[in-house]
């Protein structure tokens, strides 16, 4: 494959993803808008449970918050940690430290769910390039993201009429950025990883996985963070109408 930043012009003239005829999406944060989305539902557990008692502003709760996540999320792709652990810690973590009362953790990490799945804010230009992308391509999603709430998520955002299989980390058993998912996908569609393009935000997990089952991906990466140069990588939605 070749590959180039989109803002190279010249580069760009040689980029080719000819034969592909399957789009395989990540979900959270490539479509779904789940850091805005998650903002909200936060916002919510904050005033809800009169967290302000603690931390100095919502603002201070999130950030921390928010690092710990990631951390945790990290940790699940590596299988290190669980599930369930995951869904508490992630809330147990900033009440601890603050010396809060770990006892609602558990509490708002199911009202935190429900919450989530309730918001239906999608990335820009997500869903005008479905629309365009349903008619020429199969549309598959990928994600390690819980079984309950992604289909909830794509269900309440408008999002599941695009897609002929949703692929979940719980389902396959195994999880991004592991080949096996990518191949399970593959085999699910009947197709090769020749004819197929994975699109998504995350480089280890989208990018590394889709290129670890030798699929091309293209790495959505509106936050311009720094990646490998031999990533092709998008910074808007809208720029998949010009290579696909």
């Amino acid at each position: 494959m070749n590959v180039a930043l989109k803002s190279d012009i010249d580069k760009l003239e040689t980029v080719s993803f000819q034969g592909v005829t399957h789009l395989f999406f990540d979900l959270d944060d490539t479509l779904w808008d789940f850091e805005g989305n998650a903002y909200v539902a936060h916002q919510v557990l904050f005033d809800k449970y009169d967290l302000g008692r603690w931390f100095d502003s919502f603002e201070h709760y999130f950030t921390i918050y928010s690092a710990k996540n990631v951390e945790l999320w990290r940790q699940y792709a590596r299988d290190e940690v669980t599930k369930d652990f995951l869904s508490v810690e992630r809330f147990a973590y900033p009440l601890r430290m603050v010396n809060a009362p770990e006892k609602f953790a558990e509490t708002m990490g199911t009202e935190f769910l429900n919450l989530t799945t309730e918001q239906n804010r999608l990335l820009p230009y997500a869903l005008d390039f479905l629309h365009y992308a349903a008619d020429k391509y199969t549309l598959s999603v990928i994600s390690n993201g819980f079984c309950e709430i992604q289909y909830k998520k794509m269900r309440n955002s408008g999002l599941a009429p695009f897609f002929k299989h949703v692929v979940l980390s719980e389902h396959v058993g195994s999880l991004k950025p592991n080949k096996e998912i990518y191949e399970y996908a593959l085999e699910l569609n009947g197709v090769s990883a020749e004819q197929t393009l994975m699109i998504g935000d995350n480089y280890e997990s989208d990018i590394k996985g889709a290129f670890n089952a030798g699929i091309k991906a293209v790495l959505f990466n509106p936050h311009k963070k720094s990646v490998p140069d031999d990533v092709y990588q998008i910074f808007s939605l809208q720029e998949l109408f010009d290579i696909l």
